[in-house]
């Protein structure tokens, strides 16, 4: 049996003599080899990698869709005139007692959603995210004086939100 010092002695004489390029005891081939099974396996972590976060975003998007539907519905009814004000879109500074916790954890989800969608190298992986956070803005929009109130423009977004779905 050889001792774990031995073997990493083993393998290090092993990088340094293939990295030399000398054809020293058929060594070369060797690590040539290692590294090729190094290069598949680090290209299937990172397939497997994007995999997940593609299935995380996935995720995130039909959470995030059915349950703006749901507030959007509520909204367009007249109920929750604040939905559209979090901490981040806030022009008025209300205090955080007033502002609606479920759109702030709906916000917290399409910002992840986006970032995912970055990681990804893909802008349109994320259209319901992109939808809700451009309605964020928009609402809180103190240049627009013809801006819609929030039961309109819930209706509007739903409607939106329905044409993304087909």
């Amino acid at each position: 049996m050889r001792s774990k010092f031995h073997c990493s002695f083993l393998l290090f004489t092993f990088c340094c003599v293939a990295e030399q390029q000398q054809p020293t005891h058929g060594l070369t081939n060797g690590l040539n080899r290692f590294r090729l099974s190094l290069s598949v396996r680090q290209t299937r972590l990172a397939m497997s990698r994007n995999e997940k976060m593609a299935e995380r975003l996935a995720a995130l998007e039909s959470d995030l869709r059915s349950r703006l539907m749901r507030e959007l519905e509520s909204v367009a009814g007249g109920k929750n005139t604040l939905f559209f004000v979090t901490a981040e879109f806030n022009p008025h500074d209300l205090p955080e007692h007033m502002l609606a916790r479920g759109t702030a954890e709906l916000s917290d989800l399409a910002s992840e959603a986006l970032e995912l969608s970055v990681m990804l190298d893909d802008s349109g992986a994320a259209p319901v995210a992109a939808l809700f956070r451009r309605y964020l803005a928009r609402a809180n929009n103190l240049s627009d004086h013809h801006r819609l109130g929030p039961a309109r423009l819930a209706q509007e977004m739903l409607d939106e939100l329905k044409t993304l779905e087909a």
